[in-house]
């Protein structure tokens, strides 16, 4: 998970960012994010359930990323990101539609 955390925007990660990255549960992702904070490889930003990537690790661990994991892996991660993303949009979305339309009710 820590490589993959290069591909977050601007290297800030919740649970289910991070749990999209790696294909992962959020509360797998949630766990291994704590335990990244405790050995001082992650920091909190702002709301407890925000990870951050410290600036001295963020090139680091692309390099990282780059070298060690596949194209594909790394295309297949930012798919689910990108996927995650979508389906956030269209939620947030849904919520500002009136009440009984389509996307109201799928969202229900």
């Amino acid at each position: 998970i820590l490589r993959l955390l290069a591909l977050a925007p601007g290297g800030l990660a919740d649970a289910h960012t991070a749990s999209a990255l790696a294909g992962c549960s959020v509360s797998a992702a949630r766990t291994t994010l704590d335990d990244f904070v405790t050995l001082g490889l992650l920091g909190r930003e702002g709301a407890e359930d925000q990870y951050e990537v410290p600036g001295c690790l963020a090139g680091l661990l692309r390099a990282l990323l780059e070298d060690r994991d596949r194209p594909a892996e790394i295309q297949l991660a930012r798919a689910r990101m990108l996927e995650r993303t979508v389906r956030l949009l269209q939620s947030c979305r849904a919520v500002t539609d009136p009440e009984g339309s389509p996307s109201r009710r799928k969202l229900a």
